[in-house]
């Protein structure tokens, strides 16, 4: 059965900006001086619009009758890209019988920015860091079902090919650092390793001991049971931690009490406590907050603010750029957690310091690093783009020349600051733009190359309305979204959506594209209208 149809596939509104009042008023104002009154030019516009149906089946409220996304599938499941390589992902939502869910949309994000970075559309481009990530990549399924919104989220590693140093496990930190416990009480350690620059390694195998017997039990997964007598005791447990034939042990102390109110307990830890990193170089600092047990806190909302602003910048998901000023910066990131507890929410926060290393001396020019490296722009429009000279470990060199050049001036024009400006000829253009640097150097001089792919959006053409087909149950709300494309299936952005409901006894849809049924069920065929509208500037005739 066909729920989705196309009606008036593209109309044309003719629109003229309304400068007559002020002709008006200069026709009858009086002669003043004899200097004719010239008027300012009339500009022209017009909506490019598509109007497109959905249809909507509501049912009475049954859980049995609703398929909820259980999970989502990536292809491919193992990326290893080397150094600037891209690979498109496709990320499908099943249910709990594999079956693929097919009223869902899907959002990548990037969890790692040192991996590379990620389009709305999964298209993954490896970064300048040789490496594995693990988990770098995340994508969440958002699904419209009878139930109301339903999220599901997935993340994948990404190992990048290239030299790279080798990691070896600098320390492990136990959390919390030399715990208080109560006695009688089963508590979870955690431990975590660290490599010599302060970044977590993953996959250590950890070995717990109980260095005093007195304390309790302790087995291999991390659970203390408390059969000691309150009293502090010193290096009273270790862990020692195996990865890549490397062995490190670390002790701590361990505070052993009669009796502590629940929320004293609650903490946060910053992970790592301690990192080195370079200038403008990229990391993702987590944080893990822990309840009276030991055990990880559900539901913990964290904050991530900069306390020293000249160690760098952090933003709310604790992805974090190191500053341009090389130094020693304790204490200089905070972490605050909200962890709910059975007293309400217990407030806490913990600090990681960071280490800026001096940049190494900088080698020659060796790849060209575009910002942005593709172009999607409206005709007659401006975009600046940046270009940095790099070096081989992806530092920022120093060029004496910078040219820039375009394939094809039909699609624009570009000045040597890199502002280009488009026409109005719309359409695909690979590698339409090239830049050169040059760099002088005592051997001579280097001169890379780099070109840049344009897409000049064209007048609205089609539109896709999502989901093709509404399910929700009566008193429930769902979200529709349209998007129009251009005549080379180009998703355009300049676009807006007037939503109408084509039987108002059904349901009521607002603005943003929420419909709310009422009280009927059944299927209602094409009952949600979207008209979308796309502004463009009338071409001038040649005279």
């Amino acid at each position: 059965m066909n729920y989705f149809s196309t009606n008036n596939p593209i109309s044309f509104i003719l629109v003229l900006v309304p400068l007559l009042f002020t002709v008006t008023i200069g026709c009858s104002t009086s002669k003043i001086d004899n200097q004719p009154i010239t008027n300012p030019p009339i500009s022209e516009y017009y909506y490019a619009t598509t109007t497109l149906n959905t249809s909507v089946l509501i049912t009475k409220s049954s859980e049995n009758d609703a398929i909820i996304a259980d999970s989502i599938t990536i292809t491919p499941e193992i990326i290893v890209l080397k150094i600037g390589e891209s690979i498109q992902l496709d990320a499908k939502t099943v249910d709990e019988n594999s079956k693929i869910v097919d009223n869902t949309q899907v959002v990548w994000n990037l969890s790692d920015p040192r991996s590379g970075s990620i389009t709305n559309d999964g298209i993954f481009t490896a970064g300048r860091n040789p490496g594995t990530f693990d988990q770098a990549i995340s994508v969440v399924s958002v699904q419209n079902n009878p139930k109301g919104i339903h999220y599901t989220s997935k993340s994948i590693g990404v190992t990048i090919i290239g030299e790279t140093k080798v990691r070896t496990l600098s320390h492990i930190d136990i959390i919390p650092p030399n715990p208080t416990v109560v006695k009688h009480q089963i508590r979870k350690l955690q431990a975590i390793a660290y490599d010599e620059n302060g970044v977590i390694i993953p996959g250590v195998r950890f070995i717990w001991k109980l260095e005093n017997p007195e304390i309790g039990k302790l087995n291999q997964l991390g659970y203390l049971t408390v059969e000691g007598t309150p009293s502090e005791y010193i290096d009273g447990i270790s862990v020692t931690g195996i990865w890549k034939n490397t062995e490190i042990k670390t002790s701590n102390n361990l505070n052993i009490i009669e009796y502590s109110r629940t929320f004293d307990t609650y903490n946060v830890q910053a992970l790592p406590q301690k990192f080195y990193t370079y200038p403008e170089d990229k990391i993702h600092l987590r944080a893990i907050a822990l309840n009276g047990l030991g055990e990880i806190a559900s539901g913990t909302q964290l904050k991530w603010e900069m306390v020293n602003r000249v160690a760098g910048s952090i933003d709310g998901n604790g992805n974090f750029i190191a500053g341009n000023v090389p130094g020693i910066y304790p204490e200089s990131i905070k972490v605050e957690a909200m962890i709910p507890s059975e007293n309400g929410f217990v407030k806490t926060h913990d600090y990681s310091s960071v280490v800026v290393r001096d940049i190494p001396s900088l080698g020659p020019l060796e790849y060209i690093e575009i910002i942005p490296d593709t172009i999607v722009v409206e005709p007659n429009s401006k975009v600046i783009i940046r270009a940095y000279g790099k070096d081989e470990n992806g530092k920022t060199v120093e060029t004496s020349k910078v040219n820039w050049r375009i394939s094809n001036h039909d699609i624009g024009e570009i000045d040597d600051l890199g502002i280009f400006k488009s026409s109005q000829s719309s359409g695909i253009y690979p590698k339409a733009l090239e830049i050169s640097l040059t760099q002088n150097i005592d051997s001579g001089i280097v001169e890379k190359k780099s070109t840049i792919d344009v897409t000049i959006t064209g007048k609205l053409n089609t539109g896709k309305v999502y989901p093709e087909l509404g399910l929700l149950e009566t008193g429930k709300t769902i979200n529709f979204s349209a998007i129009g494309f251009d005549e080379n299936n180009v998703r355009l952005h300049n676009t807006i959506v007037k939503w109408v409901v084509t039987d108002e006894s059904v349901g009521e849809i607002d603005q943003y594209g929420n419909f709310t049924a009422y009280g009927k069920t059944g299927l209602y065929k094409d009952l949600i209208q979207a008209e979308i509208l796309q502004r463009r500037i009338l071409p001038k005739l040649a005279e």
